[in-house]
């Protein structure tokens, strides 16, 4: 009696962290399934490796980064540091522990193949964009230059602030710019929080599409 895609995400979680992965994934692909179902793989819980708590700040010359992370992600930890002149930046590294569990199940991916999920006929066609999309999530530098890119177009367009960036402090595991401040969006049921969240989505959108469908960048990701 439970959904199909409830079935599917525990299968997935059970699976590890790269199939977990792929249930997040496809949470974010409205254009395949049913939004129903989008909702309950977005929900697909990621279980780290045991390796993952042993996670430690970086050393980078040049910065003092604070040991306790600012946020931790499911493929990322975000670090905040300081340069000699005391800008505060913000440090956005690579889970090598998580590069190297997904890796090994690499080889397996294929088994997705033989998933009979109503509404979703080709798997292995979204797998393989799954797949490239996790790819691009280790490399840094294709973050970078994609900032760099909008930084370009973003004075034309004032819905958008890009951060200042350090190349010389960045690299393929590594991302260091300038903390963006401000607060992060948080829900509420108080009518005039939701009357904020309501003006902040519409600008959050408006910024996308502007992207999508004028400039270069395109945003990515679940």
């Amino acid at each position: 009696t439970e959904p199909e895609s409830l079935r599917l995400r525990r299968a997935l979680e059970e699976l590890g962290p790269l199939f977990a992965g792929f249930g997040q994934y496809l949470g974010s692909r409205v254009d395949l399934l049913p939004l129903i179902d989008c909702s309950i793989l977005s929900k697909t819980k990621f279980k780290l490796p045991e390796t993952s708590r042993d996670h430690r700040a970086p050393s980078i010359a040049g910065i003092e980064i604070d040991p306790e992370p600012l946020r931790r992600g499911a493929l990322h930890v975000w670090y905040e540091g300081r340069l000699a002149d005391e800008t505060r930046v913000i440090v956005k590294t690579v889970r090598s522990e998580v590069v190297a569990a997904i890796e090994g199940d690499i080889d397996i991916l294929p088994i997705l193949e033989t998933i009979h999920f109503e509404g979703l006929s080709d798997v292995g066609a979204a797998a393989e964009a799954y797949l490239v999309w996790t790819e691009r999530q280790f490399d840094s530098r294709r973050e970078l230059a994609g900032l760099r890119r909008l930084a370009v177009e973003a004075p034309h367009f004032d819905a958008l602030v890009v951060p200042r960036l350090w190349d010389e402090y960045s690299g393929r595991d590594t991302l260091v710019y300038s903390d963006p401040a401000g607060e992060a969006p948080t829900g509420s049921d108080d009518d005039d929080d939701q009357d904020e969240d309501a003006e902040r989505a519409r600008r959050l959108c408006s910024a996308w599409l502007q992207q999508a469908l004028l400039e270069s960048v395109l945003p990515e990701g679940p």
